[in-house]
């Protein structure tokens, strides 16, 4: 659903309407939703939990989708 023609169609009507559109998708890691919706977006925020994510995930998680870390806003812990 996430990665077909009516979801990019629906982003790109709601691009003509809104000057920021926020797509709030789950874990990078254990599913693949944001490789589906990794070609539709300008830029990512990712959220880390403070204390209980490991270092090693969070790098694998950038490494995981491609072009991430160059469209990476920022982070919030």
């Amino acid at each position: 659903l996430l990665g077909s023609p009516q979801m990019e169609a629906v982003i790109e009507r709601a691009r003509d309407m809104y000057d920021m559109i926020i797509l709030e998708a789950p874990p990078i890691m254990p599913v693949s939703d944001v490789k589906m919706l990794e070609h539709q977006v300008d830029q990512f925020v990712m959220v880390v939990e403070w204390g209980s994510t490991k270092r090693r995930v969070i790098m694998e998680a950038l490494d995981e989708v491609e072009g991430i870390r160059e469209r990476l806003a920022c982070v919030i812990l």
